[in-house]
């Protein structure tokens, strides 16, 4: 059996076909609804975090344990749900810290902005704490997987307990909190700015159960 080699036009014509499908296939992934990433260029983000209350009649301290988040969503790279059981991880668009160490921060910082607290210390801190707050991160990611609705997801399950032999001592407060932010472009900072406005909705809603539970 005789086989034929193709011809050199030819397979410069297959190459080409094949180059065309490649992008073909390229463009329809960015148009159904994913991230409009830039270049290939790292992009480093943080939560931003509020000034502290310029006043404070509180003398409560409270201790911020290290805040957990999901195996599932603890990574530096953002990750972006692009279908109802499918996610990816993008790679140029990282936080500054650990995603833990990131939010923690910023809930420190709306803590002492809320005025509620003397002082927001570290679980390992020598000063004495009148209370600890545990914050374990269960959703984190942007939400690609309908199109047109691009979102921030954030959800997190908060804990207060009395400092004094915590460990053996009922939480007076333990509630989840979530918040969807919509984008209007689907870019990295819009993800990350999303996540900003979706953490300020969680602290502002925690912080109105933190004060009704005080005035009990």
């Amino acid at each position: 059996m005789i086989m034929k080699t193709p011809s050199p036009s030819k397979l410069h014509s297959q190459r080409v076909q094949a180059c065309l499908w490649s992008l073909i296939f390229l463009a329809a992934l960015i148009c159904n609804g994913c991230l409009s990433k830039p270049a290939l260029q790292t992009q480093l983000f943080a939560f931003q975090n509020p000034p502290p209350a310029a006043t404070v009649s509180s003398t409560r301290v409270l201790g911020l344990r290290s805040v957990t988040v999901s195996p599932l969503f603890d990574n530096n790279s953002f990750i972006y749900r692009t279908g109802a059981e499918t996610y990816e991880i993008d790679h140029y668009a990282n936080f500054m810290a650990s995603p833990g160490q990131a939010i923690g921060i910023a809930v420190r910082a709306h803590l002492l902005a809320s005025g509620f607290f003397q002082n927001v210390v570290e679980a390992d801190s020598t000063a004495r704490a009148d209370m600890l707050m545990e914050v374990h991160v269960t959703e984190l990611y942007g939400d690609f997987s309908q199109p047109g609705h691009p979102a921030s997801v954030l959800a997190m399950r908060v804990t207060l307990l009395p400092a004094t032999d915590a460990n053996n001592h009922r939480p007076f407060l333990q509630k989840d909190y979530s918040s969807r932010i919509p984008l209007k472009k689907n870019t990295a900072a819009d993800v990350m700015a999303g996540w900003d406005t979706a953490l300020g909705e969680v602290m502002t809603e925690l912080l109105s159960d933190v004060a009704r539970k005080g005035r009990r």
